[in-house]
């Protein structure tokens, strides 16, 4: 019995390993702005959660839209998000009572969206309905390693390129940026958890061995040779 629930709990823990590899701690915030179809993207901010952020996606009420992470030759990421731009109201009569419904399409809005964040992104962009591309914004700038050297002007007291996600770590008495290098307060260094990350992403396979010997061990449990 003992054994079974050791199993059980080695299932469980090795599901939850998996199921949080590929998971992202970092998001693309999107600023736009909507103005009679078209679209234009204001701002691309980085945002760090511990929680999946999910954008509003209603095609029963909305039109549908689509955000794209490229890196310059293949896609790395596609989602789907409402356009918010639709009000649905009730009316009433002179008793309270209620007589009609109505939908109202708004011609301006503001929104944000997020989008998985990538190390190696170089573009994300907007498209309609009808696949039709709207709006693209350059986020090569936040990606690993880049340089950058074209944003320039905002730079804090340290002189950390805010712009860019830089902010500076009195740790390590330099500029660095949250998605690539973790500003510690401990002698831990920043190959820990991102390191630890892409090994086990790296072996997933073994783990994938290691849970079918163990369902099929739970499964087929070793009958005592020893009868009494």
């Amino acid at each position: 019995m003992k054994k079974r629930i050791l199993l059980i709990a080695g299932l469980a823990f090795i599901l939850m390993l998996l199921a949080n590899i590929s998971a992202t701690p970092f998001y693309y915030q999107v600023s736009m702005d909507y103005d009679k179809g078209n679209v234009n993207i204001k701002s691309v901010d980085i945002k760090f959660s511990n929680d999946e952020i999910k954008n509003i996606l209603n095609p029963h009420y909305f039109k549908t839209y689509k955000a794209e992470v490229s890196d310059g030759n293949s896609v790395l990421k596609e989602i789907e998000f409402s356009l918010t731009n639709r009000i649905i109201y009730d009316t009433a009569n002179s008793s309270g009572q209620i007589n009609g419904s109505y939908i109202e399409d708004r011609d301006n809005l503001s929104f944000e969206i997020f989008v998985p964040y990538y190390q190696n992104a170089r573009d994300i962009i907007i498209y309609d309905e009808n696949n039709n591309e709207l709006a693209k914004a350059d986020v090569s700038y936040y990606s690993k390693g880049q340089t950058p050297e074209k944003i320039g002007g905002d730079k804090d007291s340290h002189g950390c390129l805010i712009s860019a996600g830089y902010s500076w770590c009195e740790e390590k008495q330099k500029c660095l940026r949250a998605w690539e290098e973790e500003c510690f307060s401990s002698t831990i260094t920043k190959n820990s958890q991102e390191n630890i990350i892409d090994t086990i992403g790296s072996y997933w396979w073994i783990l994938v061995i290691i849970l079918v010997i163990l369902i099929i061990i739970l499964i087929y449990p070793r009958k005592d040779k020893k009868k009494k």
